[in-house]
């Protein structure tokens, strides 16, 4: 499927993915609701601060990072909402 502005396409362990326009990016707020807690155990969230200021990322790009800068780990406890709004330069 075409759609002007979206792409490209992927498929990761089966489900299909698109790169949405940076426009788009760029308009969203995330939320992530924890229904249990998190922790490196199980599986916590994982980002690299300021990462969002070198736009777009090619998975080669990705994999880069993840060896030169270390993760920061988002614990959570059950409940927490934490809100993610980056701006993609």
């Amino acid at each position: 499927m075409a759609l002007k502005g979206w792409g490209p396409w992927s498929e990761k362990e089966g489900v299909y993915h698109v790169q949405p326009p940076l426009s788009l990016l760029n308009a969203r707020v995330a939320f992530r609701i924890h229904l249990d807690d998190s922790n490196e155990e199980s599986g916590c969230l994982s980002i690299i601060p300021s990462s969002h200021k070198h736009g777009i990322l090619s998975s080669s790009d990705i994999n880069r990072y993840v060896n030169a800068y270390t993760p920061l780990t988002c614990i959570a406890k059950l409940g927490n909402a934490p809100t993610f709004i980056a701006r993609i330069e």
